[in-house]
């Protein structure tokens, strides 16, 4: 099976191909697990392929979910949590289409552009919620990416809500779950998100880049714009606290920080999560977002502060008076007689 097909990013992927990168059957197991794209069947299948085709190893969870889960004993290998997290998957699949008196449905579409829309009106089946899926289905001036639906008891002894992730095509993109409680185990959902791994990128600093809107959304509400790099976590780490982050980093850990950009121009440093669903950003920038092609060269050395200083302010203004021009409500004709 090619592993590589699952990861996000155009640019990772070629450069974990060109350099023969080999995963170990947990790192393999978390990149299935991180794909944007791939449906839960396609991801079962590579975990059964993981199972079958792998020597079982064992795998630690971080003590603030091991006691939870008892993990020592159910889920201390891989082959058991991949076993376990499917199973658990599929209940949540069957709680969602089981119809109870104490619970209600809804359903929201979720656009290409990851806008969506609720459905105002709440069902008590999972058949009225389907069809009302369907009908935002066959609505053509809107397309939607995939539709979301959502079960919520009326009660308080069981979870909050329990969602399922479904494509157009109907194949089942993903489950969600809050306080899940009535399904026993189901907090493995979360166990890839209690792992950090070291995953070579191609990107240096100075790079443009940023995450590809597809499938689920990011873990960080910055990526998705393109940002100027830094760096990846593990390149401004130590080795002692790269050691500390493989065994007790998480997710949240596996960050890229570099120079994003407010609305207004300005801009800031910050983080985004995952990493390694970074890519080259395809597009010439302009406007404002020239500022960070003079950024981007400055950090490679190919020019010089005073030149990205002086860029950065005439930038601004350019883009200040384009706007006032565009605000003075004149013809092309009208300005060009104004000596504009």
């Amino acid at each position: 099976m090619d592993i590589l097909k699952f990861i996000n990013s155009n640019a990772v992927r070629n450069h974990l191909r060109e350099i023969n990168y080999e995963f170990s059957p947990v790192e393999f197991a978390f990149i299935v697990w991180q794909s944007k794209t791939h449906t839960m069947k396609q991801k079962h299948d590579a975990f059964h392929y993981i199972i079958d085709n792998t020597e079982d190893c064992p795998i630690e969870q971080k003590p603030w979910t091991a006691v939870e889960l008892n993990w020592t004993i159910e889920h201390n290998t891989l082959h058991k949590m991949l076993r376990r997290f499917m199973e658990v998957e599929n209940e949540i699949i069957e709680a969602v289409k089981k119809d109870e008196n104490n619970a209600i449905y809804s359903v929201r579409a979720v656009y290409t552009d990851f806008d969506y829309e609720e459905d105002e009106r709440y069902f008590t089946t999972y058949d009225q919620c389907q069809k009302a899926a369907n009908a935002l289905d066959d609505c053509e001036t809107y397309p939607f990416y995939y539709y979301e639906i959502i079960k919520r008891w009326t009660d308080e002894k069981k979870a909050r809500y329990i969602s399922m992730k479904v494509l157009t095509d109907g194949e089942i993109l993903g489950v969600d779950s809050e306080n899940c409680n009535f399904i026993k185990d189901f907090l493995i959902l979360g166990a890839f998100e209690d792992m950090w791994f070291q995953i070579p990128v191609p990107f240096k600093k100075g790079d443009i880049v940023y995450t590809e809107k597809k499938g689920y959304v990011g873990y960080s509400p910055y990526g998705t714009e393109p940002f100027v790099l830094e760096g990846v976590c593990y390149d401004m780490w130590s080795e002692k606290q790269i050691e500390s982050k493989k065994e007790r980093g998480d997710l949240t850990d596996m960050t890229a920080y570099g120079y994003f950009q407010s609305e207004n121009g300005e801009l800031f440093y910050e983080c985004m999560h995952g990493y390694f669903s970074l890519d080259y950003y395809p597009e010439k920038l302009e406007g404002k977002q020239r500022i960070l092609t003079a950024l981007s060269n400055y950090l490679k050395g190919k020019i010089s502060v005073d030149l990205l200083m002086n860029a950065y302010h005439i930038i601004l203004s350019e883009e200040d008076i384009k706007k006032k021009r565009k605000y003075l409500g004149v013809t092309d004709e009208g300005l060009e007689l104004a000596g504009l």
